[in-house]
């Protein structure tokens, strides 16, 4: 190979080289940040709001009405009824299809509580549900997937009907203490010498009786026994 062959050689490498270089710095740019961590203190304030929109959501009742998202729209929308109560969501419409009642999440997205739960009926399918609450707003989808048929999204949104917040139970007061009850001397000193006036007359009267009866009873050796008509 000639000094102009391999002259020609080392160029058209270069030619290649430098475009390939060129392109990985240019995707090296346009990484992507990584997503800064979140501190305890926010973390902290994330979980005590979701702490409260829990408590602000249970005991409540919302009306919504249902729309299909796609297919056949029903000529009216249908109509249901939510309640939440201890942690739990329950569908009026869909209990009646025989979905039990189940526990719901929520999370936080910004300021807006988003809650969410699956409903399992054996035989029949899973419903997903998914809301947002916005003051006495609500706004969400179910998506119906039954174990046979196509799955059905909806879109469901409705007001606040009713609020029922659950107030703390009344702490009950500490029962009385033995030693409180009980008078001290230093406290009562009438009663505690009275008390012992009492012991004292009630041990006198006592020694007394005991004295008398010995002296009225006879000895034992002193007793004869009765003949009777063996003797």
């Amino acid at each position: 190979m000639g000094k102009r062959s391999r002259m020609s050689l080392w160029v058209v490498v270069v030619l290649l080289i430098v475009p390939t270089l060129a392109q990985a710095k240019e995707a090296k740019g346009q990484r992507p940040a990584a997503a800064p961590e979140i501190s305890a203190a926010a973390r902290a304030e994330r979980a005590a709001k979701e702490t409260e929109a829990v408590a602000l959501l249970n005991g409540t009742k919302w009306s919504i009405e249902l729309i299909p998202l796609s297919g056949e729209k029903a000529k009216r929308p249908l109509k249901d009824t939510l309640k939440f109560e201890k942690g739990k969501v329950l569908s009026e419409a869909m209990s009646k299809e025989g979905y039990p009642t189940t526990n719901f999440t929520l999370t936080m997205n910004g300021n807006t509580p988003v809650w969410e739960t699956m409903q399992t009926k054996e035989g029949s399918g899973v419903c997903f549900w998914r809301g947002e609450r916005q003051g006495e707003a609500m706004r969400g989808i179910l998506s119906k997937h039954p174990t046979e048929g196509p799955s059905v999204d909806l879109s469901f949104s409705g007001n606040l009907i009713e609020a029922k917040p659950t107030a703390p139970e009344a702490s009950k007061p500490p029962p009385p203490s033995v030693e409180s009850a009980a008078p001290s001397a230093a406290a009562s000193p009438k009663v505690t010498a009275v008390q012992a006036s009492v012991s004292a007359t009630a041990s006198s009267e006592t020694t007394a009786s005991t004295q008398t009866t010995k002296q009225t009873a006879p000895p034992a050796s002193s007793q004869k026994p009765k003949k009777g008509w063996l003797w």
